[in-house]
C-alpha cells in the first residue's frame, strides 16, 4: 500500500491550483522534487509517478 500527500485549494482558486500543478510537474521532471524529498528520507520508490487524483478517488 502506498500513501499519497496532498495539497488543498479553495474551489475558487482554479488558476492558483493549475499554476501549482504546473510547477510541481516541472519539479518532478527535472529531479528537484526528489532532491527535496530525499532530505526527509524519501526515495524514488515513494514518488507517486503518474497517478492522478481522479484515479485515487475511484
Amino acid at each position: 500500500m502506498k500513501g499519497y500527500g496532498a495539497t488543498v485549494f479553495r474551489k475558487q482558486d482554479d488558476d492558483f491550483r493549475e499554476a501549482f500543478n504546473k510547477e510541481l510537474e516541472k519539479m518532478k521532471k527535472d529531479g528537484e522534487l526528489l532532491k527535496i524529498l530525499k532530505k526527509y528520507g524519501f526515495t524514488e520508490n515513494e514518488l507517486p509517478g503518474d497517478v492522478t487524483t481522479e484515479q485515487l478517488i475511484k
